[in-house]
């Protein structure tokens, strides 16, 4: 339902009549000794009666969830549009922090707009570094320095969700007010600060390894003994949530909010072959500083502050000096206005800056050696990996140094004002006019300050083997360079050179809608049209949704959109186009300079500004009705994505490098393209149900979704390579494919018919309801939650005739690769929450609360940290699972 008036009007009419009746009152106003103070009484209410409203998750709410790590993703998982990576949860990686990747009907999780205070949370440059999960930066900068930009992810702040006062999620018939996404919207409204009373709340939650229960496969479970650094599985951690929150009029029209988050996670590893026992750090803070003056009635200000830093601590794996950290987050300064105006309306204006960094940096500055570790008489004292000969162990290699440092940077100016005008009669109806701008203007960039180098000894280009070296028969003289005197020097060189790149991009907006009410119906003729500098697209979104009350009072209503929703800027690509190749040096004496061998990778996109703006397209229609408290509620929507970006090699497109060789260029495309179809039910009481001191509430959903794409692995892959780089080895793939008994000449050519392979679970139900007893203070909430088993996504290779028999074969003996799933046992999954409040004096109270996760212990699983999408492995059907039954215990202070 919209309200007639603005809120602030409401306000000015409340603060009116108030004055009148305390200027009455006040002439027989009793002894402040004779007034009895009264207990805070919290009101919730959240009753959307057709489907084209937000859902919304309340301050109560967002405090009685079930939850873990307490991000804002984590609370997300009641609406059934969203669907969480396949890696979410996994046992192996207990100890993380980071917010759960999600997507919105199969749109790229990195397509997502998040908004703090209705101002963009999105990283603009590298926001899917992570590939959905299956990509860390453990994979990718610690062996080698197979990274080009410093790692990023959807969300720039991690905020945590005690700091916030509502959420609302929008999947679908979003307003015209949002643009830059194709998925849906997560606007979070922090905490505002109150010139009523002085308040506050300070709080903390904790869990660690021996509260939890781990589930693992049977190759975990032997490595879990261990507790390698080699293994990346943290069989122990521990977690500690802390909040504060404080609020302090100022006057009776200013006041100012303090607030403070700090999630840590130290998970304890083994690096055996070094002696060592180290603890990784993850570490998420947020300091938000807000004021809030009220300069008239109807006129509010808001100045805030925002500061939210995040940094995790690494130890490369058996790696002498191998420390190393990856760092994120950045603050934000922000101005607001809510002008209501007689006659008019509400004019919101608000200005602010931001700075977002994402780094990752080893701690020493010296260059990456790998040295032989099993030379005769070594001076060497520790070992980095360990193999064996005839059944005896020997030391490898041993590795030490770092890889040096990448960072990236974006510094924007947004400036943005969004006017609600009153109502307006006419004969054909009511019209509810509003409409707004916004300008949005951002400088990113991305470094490698120095050069990195990584030295090794056994490549035979340098005309000397590993056999070579343990043979003795190499003379190393004492005036070496990069080498132990007297024992061993490098020979080869990777030189990833120092660089610098910047992208600059501006973004306008413009949008109008029109919420026009006549009868039962209720109509939403909307535009967005935004202007991207960058890539110089003009891009006009129309929006439409309708409501249709048949019979009144919202008892049943229809209602359906046609919309469409353009992405925002990623910038990864452009950033990576200005990155120099990778050179390959060699040497075979250690006294003599490096020689350049070849360049080692080159990753030049020529296209990039001649790229259109990726989109999505909506259809959706569904029903809402009301019955004995009841309200049930159905939709379908369907999306088209298209226009992802995707890369590819282009054979006629040839690249001269500074040696004079040429390599073939890679091309940024517009071939990504999606389909979505999802249809949800959700039924749920009106109002509580009261038997005796019990108050009940439920909701129950189910979703189905089926979804389609020929963009498996991200914007980062070309697809002339994707076949490798969703590949566990590269091995020979065989004559041609089968997939569904037909047959493919090539990956490429078959990509466009396989199922989603992420985020990708067909069906989900849930069950949430709450078990209130409000005289004794205590909350119970039960969250059920059942789904479909784990897919896991493979190929296995065989002969035509021999061990591959399928009408997609074209004749005996043709060697294919065979596309295959593996469907794992169904999921189901109860969580509990508890909340007891014990009231104290002077209107304070104290909050105990319990969380168990999975209270059953159900094994659920998951994707295999150690596989890829695609698999082509033996052990393609391992799968790891999801942790068991877990605690979380958690105390406040409220006054």
């Amino acid at each position: 339902m919209r309200f007639t008036y603005s809120p602030i009007y409401h306000l000015v009419l409340t603060a009116l009549a108030s004055y009148s009746t305390c200027t009455l009152a006040n002439e027989n106003a009793p002894d402040n000794n004779d007034i009895e103070m009264l207990d805070t009484i919290e009101v919730v209410a959240e009753v959307h009666s057709h489907n084209n409203k937000p859902q919304q998750l309340s301050e109560a709410e967002i405090k009685r969830t079930p939850k873990g790590n307490s991000t804002i993703n984590s609370l997300l998982r009641k609406n059934g549009a969203i669907h969480y990576s396949n890696n979410s949860n996994n046992s192996v990686k207990g100890g993380e922090i980071e917010p759960e990747l999600v997507s919105f009907h199969g749109e790229p999780y990195y397509n997502n707009l998040f908004l703090i205070d209705g101002l963009s949370n999105n990283d603009i440059i590298n926001p899917g570094y992570s590939n959905g999960g299956y990509n860390s930066v453990e994979n990718s900068f610690e062996v080698g320095a197979n990274l080009y930009l410093a790692p990023g992810s959807p969300e720039s702040f991690q905020i945590d969700s005690a700091l916030l006062r509502k959420i609302s999620i929008y999947d679908s018939n979003v307003p015209a007010k949002y643009t830059n996404f194709t998925g849906g919207v997560v606007d979070a409204e922090l905490k505002d600060a109150d010139p009523q009373k002085a308040s506050g709340r300070i709080s903390y939650r904790t869990t660690r390894d021996r509260w939890t229960y781990f589930h693992f496969n049977p190759q975990e479970s032997e490595q879990i003994a261990y507790n390698d650094a080699l293994n990346n599985i943290q069989p122990e951690f521990r977690k500690h949530i802390y909040n504060l929150t404080a609020n302090q009029p100022l006057s009776d029209k200013t006041a100012l909010l303090f607030s403070y988050n700090r999630t840590q996670s130290f998970i304890p590893e083994n690096h055996w072959l070094l002696g060592q026992r180290v603890e990784e750090k993850r570490l998420a803070e947020t300091y938000m500083l807000k004021a809030t003056h009220w300069a008239s009635d109807s006129h509010k200000l808001n100045a805030s502050f925002i500061y939210s830093p995040h940094k995790n601590i690494y130890y490369a794996d058996n790696i002498k000096n191998g420390r190393y950290s990856t760092s994120g987050g950045g603050y934000r300064a922000a101005l607001s206005s809510e002008l209501f105006i007689d006659h008019f309306g509400q004019i919101k204006t608000s200005l602010d800056y931001s700075y977002q960094r994402n780094r990752v940096k080893y701690d020493t500055n010296a260059p990456r050696y790998i040295w032989i570790g099993n030379m005769p008489n070594t001076s060497l004292d520790w070992c980095s990996s360990v193999l064996r000969k005839n059944g005896v162990p020997y030391c490898a290699f041993s590795r030490e140094g770092g890889l040096g440092e990448l960072n990236t940077e974006t510094k924007t100016w947004t400036l943005k004002q969004d006017y609600e005008m009153l109502p307006i009669e006419t004969q054909w109806g009511t019209h509810q006019l509003d409409f707004g701008w916004s300008a949005s203007l951002a400088r990113a960039t991305s470094a490698r300050p120095h050069d990195a180098r990584f030295y090794y000894n056994t490549d035979p280009k340098a005309g000397i083997s590993r056999s070579d070296w343990e043979s003795g028969k190499i003379v190393v003289p004492s005036d070496c360079t990069d080498c132990l005197p007297n024992e061993q020097f490098q020979t080869m060189l990777i030189r990833y050179p120092q660089y610098y790149g910047k992208a600059l991009v501006n973004n306008y907006s413009l949008y109008f809608d029109d919420e026009w009410t006549f009868g039962g119906w209720e109509l939403h003729p909307a535009m967005n049209v935004t202007y991207d500098s960058f890539l110089k697209n003009l891009n006009i979104a129309p929006r439409f949704m309708f409501n249709w009350d048949i019979i009144g009072e919202k008892k049943f209503t229809l209602s359906g959109g046609l919309n469409r929703y353009y992405s925002g800027n990623i910038l990864a690509n452009a950033l990576r186009s200005t990155i120099p190749p990778d050179e390959l040096h060699y040497r075979k004496a250690g006294n003599t300079e490096y020689e350049l061998l070849n360049y080692n990778r080159w990753i030049r996109y020529n296209n990039i500004r001649h790229l259109k703006t990726p989109y999505s397209d909506e259809a959706n229609f569904g029903f809402s009705m009301q019955f004995w408290d009841q309200l049930f509620s159905a939709k379908y929507v369907y999306r088209h994505g298209q226009r992802q970006f995707m890369s590819y090699t282009d054979q006629n497109d040839l690249i001269t490098l500074p040696n004079g060789k040429t390599v073939k260029a890679t091309v940024m495309s517009n071939d990504g393209e999606n389909h979505s179809n999802s249809l949800t039910f959700v039924l749920r009481n009106m109002q509580p149900l009261r038997w005796g001191a019990l108050e009940l509430s439920y909701q129950l959903g189910f979703n189905l979704q089926k979804i389609k794409s020929n963009s498996l692995t991200g914007y980062l892959n070309s697809s002339s390579s994707e076949e490798t780089s969703i590949s566990d080895d590269s091995q020979t793939r065989g004559d041609y494919y089968i997939y569904n008994d037909q047959s493919y000449d090539d990956f490429n050519a078959m990509r466009g018919v396989l199922p989603a392979l992420n985020f990708d679970a067909r069906w989900n139900a849930f069950l949430e309801i709450n078990t209130d007893l409000p005289q004794y203070n205590f909350k119970w909430t039960h969250y059920l939650n059942y789904r479909p088993g784990y897919t896991s996504h493979g190929f296995k290779r065989g002969i035509c005739g021999e061990t591959v028999f399928s009408n997609g074969c074209r004749a005996d003996g043709d060697k294919v690769s065979v596309y295959r799933t593996v469907q794992h046992k169904k999921a189901f999954v109860v969580d509990w929450s508890f909340l007891y409040e014990i009231p104290l004096p002077k209107a304070t109270k104290l909050e105990l609360s319990v969380d168990v996760l999975n209270v059953f212990n159900s094994r659920v699983a998951t994707a295999n940290t150690n596989s890829k999408l695609l698999s082509s492995r033996s052990d393609a059907d391992s799968v790891s699972y999801q942790l068991g039954r877990q605690y979380w215990f958690g105390v406040a202070y409220n006054w």
